[in-house]
């Protein structure tokens, strides 16, 4: 077992259509045998991954506790790769605009309200891709973590827009973390959304885009 230290928040798989091209068990093998701590798998508009990649960290956690207790000792859950079940959706605005949001399941309720909220873009607001109105978003939020994507973001889009910084703190309020992505270079923008992000008190999280 390595020592892990790197966590990816922001990972797609072959599922995800034209943004992966790795299989969901060889993403999971591939953060196990490279020491991640944690890994997010957020594919476009589905959850069909989960199944896959449930069922490969269940072997290779298996296979741990096997080697651990060959030698004696306790095999550690807490310090075993962690898998964060998520999404990167499609949010629909009241102004009828899109911006891509991250969602992380923290528990069996955000698993469970996930599904209903996949179920229900699909079937009543799908739009070429599967949209997802604010309101279904705060109806079905218990056990979910909610981030806004740097790169065409509300919180992003809002400050390219020149939106004033009232404007911009209240669009910050309706998310529990701020993704931050240099695309290309730093630049003004994305130093005024992390210092807004910050005096909101929001948590930022570096991420790639895998």
């Amino acid at each position: 077992m390595q020592n892990l230290t790197k966590t990816e928040l922001h990972c797609h798989t072959k599922m995800s259509a034209g943004c992966g091209l790795i299989g969901p068990s060889e993403l999971v093998h591939f953060a196990y045998d490279n020491g991640y701590k944690n890994i997010a798998i957020t594919d476009c508009g589905n959850v069909q991954a989960f199944p896959e990649v449930y069922q490969t960290w269940k072997k290779l956690w298996k296979g741990y506790a096997e080697d651990c207790a060959k030698k004696n000792i306790n095999a550690d859950r807490e310090h075993f790769l962690k898998v964060i079940y998520g999404m990167e959706g499609t949010l629909l605005g009241e102004d009828g605009e899109t911006y891509p949001v991250l969602i992380y399941a923290k528990n069996q309720d955000g698993i469970r309200n996930l599904y209903k909220i996949v179920t229900e873009s699909n079937l009543h607001y799908s739009d070429k891709t599967p949209r997802i109105p604010r309101s279904l978003l705060e109806e079905h939020r218990r056990g979910l973590v909610i981030g806004a994507v740097c790169d065409e973001g509300e919180i992003l889009q809002a400050i390219e827009a020149g939106r004033n910084d009232t404007e911009v703190r209240e669009r910050i309020a309706f998310y529990d973390f701020l993704e931050v992505v240099p695309c290309g270079s730093w630049n003004e923008h994305l130093n005024k959304l992390v210092l807004l992000g910050k005096e909101c008190g929001k948590l930022l999280v570096a991420a790639s885009d895998a």
